[in-house]
């Protein structure tokens, strides 16, 4: 499948900032607007950004109004989703990339936005996957250059050294993905982004562990899995099991961690993944192109991404 890679951002380009799912506290947008300055660009709030309702930025209305105001708008060259949390899943009903498809620009964000992404991916249209505001004081140098350097026209290619839990090999494809409980949340949907010969990144956090098989399951039966040539596995971050250090009467632990529980439904498919990918909820959240075609190594000592 074909995609549109949004163009590069230059100095003096525009930013639009919104939230599609959990609200903000004032100050974490001013540091944004800081930062972003700082890099030589403009920025503009959506509408709705400081609006609060219980846990979410504003109504759903709002949110999907700021949303489908930032896609249409041709004057901005990047949306920046400021946090995740919940949310985004109960705005896309209704949300047009009519307008956006003329004038595509580069969506930013992880965790939630993951149904974004899907959605965009589904339309032919590359997106970043990357660190967002609300985790910029935690994240790495190298997180954040990679987020501006992808903005600015470089490809976020990367190597690691290879775990020994990953399964060697190669494989080429779109590369699609991104939180594996929300992914779970859309399947079925316009937002669930898998095709056959795409490679699946997956990251996720504040899950039980046994969840994890459930989701794995679930991916499995519908034949989603099948589906791949590879599988990168990112940071699987505060996960909880059935034991009393997480709260519980009684030890009862699943007995296998988040990675192996994956490897041991992608062994029979004969396909390379890779563990251990800089991405996810960690410090060292390098960006990604969703959408774009790339090839994976996943070698002896040494795992690639390749643009």
């Amino acid at each position: 499948m074909s995609f549109t890679l949004p163009p590069s951002l230059q100095k003096g380009d525009a930013i639009r900032l919104i939230a599609t799912a959990r609200w903000l506290e004032e100050t974490l947008v001013l540091e944004t607007e800081s930062l972003l300055a700082l890099k030589g660009f403009k920025t503009s709030r959506g509408t709705h950004l400081m609006a609060r309702h219980g846990q979410f930025a504003g109504t759903d209305n709002e949110r999907a109004a700021d949303l489908q105001a930032a896609l249409d708008d041709a004057s901005i060259s990047a949306i920046f989703i400021m946090r995740g949390g919940y949310g985004t899943h109960k705005i896309m009903d209704g949300i047009s990339i009519d307008g956006f498809k003329k004038s595509p620009k580069w969506i930013v964000g992880f965790s939630d936005v993951t149904v974004l992404h899907g959605f965009l991916q589904n339309a032919g249209i590359a997106s970043l996957h990357a660190a967002m505001p609300s985790t910029y004081s935690g994240a790495t140098q190298e997180a954040m250059d990679s987020l501006f350097n992808t903005l600015e026209g470089k490809l976020p290619s990367w190597s690691i050294t290879t775990d020994s839990r990953s399964i060697q090999g190669q494989a080429e494809g779109r590369l699609v993905g991104g939180n594996l409980s929300v992914l779970s949340s859309i399947l079925g949907t316009d937002c669930f982004p898998v095709q056959e010969g795409d490679i699946l990144v997956l990251e996720d956090i504040d899950e039980m562990i046994y969840h994890m098989d459930r989701l794995l399951l679930q991916l499995t039966r519908t034949g989603v899995l099948k589906k791949l040539t590879g599988i990168i596995l990112g940071g699987f971050t505060d996960l909880r099991d059935n034991t009393k250090a997480f709260g519980f009467s009684s030890d009862s632990p699943y007995g296998m961690t988040a990675e192996e529980i994956i490897l041991s439904y992608a062994k029979p498919l004969g396909i390379p993944v890779m563990v251990g990918a800089p991405v996810g909820h960690i410090a060292d959240n390098r960006a990604m192109i969703l959408g774009a075609q790339v090839k994976m190594k996943v070698g002896e000592k040494i795992s690639e991404l390749l643009y």
